[in-house]
């Protein structure tokens, strides 16, 4: 009896391994679409906008579009599907952009070759100002063309990247600027006020002055200093890429 417990927990325990993660759609295509979101015509223009990408860089951009992430973080998820699906080269220069409409949740996935180019930084930056204000408007079309272009933007070497802070107020030559100027500045208080307390000792006016018109401590002169102060239909596969949880993830 005590064997037959034991058998049937090793099965059930199997069968929940065997079944653990998350099952990914079939990788049909440079556009994936699962929920119906995106009409023919965009998935068409979608797919011919990456391919002709592809062909002229090898990086393999691909648009997935999920029922569920069935109860996983978008980021692992993401990660999962990159991997499952080999998206990029052997260089790994592939580029994931998943839209999860009933979780209201979306993520621009990375490659490893990629990660320098699309920083976190970036990505959240397209996800932000490209992609969810038309998600927020409930144009789900709208984000995705958006983001597919600011992705291949940024690829091309085209697009600006967002700067991660505001700029400085003051650059950085400013400072020095004004370090030299206190320096200076602290020098004449300094001689201003040795010079007074020579006045006090005896000199013939409170400024030091000798009769003659000059000054004590002084000599005069002139001279200076420069410088600079550095500052879709046909047959298609990953090629073999992997993925390392760059990226970044985002909200409506």
């Amino acid at each position: 009896m005590r064997t037959g417990v034991v058998l049937a927990l090793a099965a059930a325990l199997f069968v929940s391994l065997a079944r653990a993660g998350p099952q990914y759609p079939a990788l049909s295509g440079r556009v994936v679409d699962e929920t119906g979101s995106l009409s023919a015509a965009t998935r068409a223009r979608l797919t011919a906008q990456l391919e002709a990408h592809e062909q002229s860089t090898t990086n393999q951009v691909v648009v997935a579009v999920v029922k569920s992430l069935q109860g996983y973080e978008i980021a692992e998820y993401g990660v999962g599907l990159g991997r499952a699906w080999r998206i990029g080269t052997k260089e790994n220069n592939g580029i994931l952009l998943i839209v999860a409409p009933n979780e209201r949740q979306v993520r621009i996935e990375v490659g490893y070759g990629h990660e320098g180019r699309i920083t976190d930084a970036l990505a959240s930056a397209i996800i932000r100002e490209e992609i969810l204000p038309a998600f927020r408007r409930g144009n789900l079309e709208e984000g995705v063309d958006r983001g597919v272009t600011a992705i291949l933007r940024a690829l091309e070497g085209t697009a600006t990247p967002a700067p991660a802070q505001a700029a400085p107020e003051w650059a950085a030559q400013d400072y020095v600027h004004l370090l030299i100027f206190l320096m200076i500045l602290a020098v004449i208080v300094g001689q201003f006020w040795r010079n007074a307390r020579r006045a006090s000792r005896g000199w013939h006016d409170p400024w030091g002055r000798r009769r003659d018109g000059g000054w004590p401590g002084w000599s005069t002169g002139s001279g200076g200093r420069s410088g600079s102060f550095g500052g879709s239909g046909r047959s298609w596969s990953g090629g073999g890429g992997s993925f390392g949880g760059g990226g970044a993830s985002g909200r409506w």
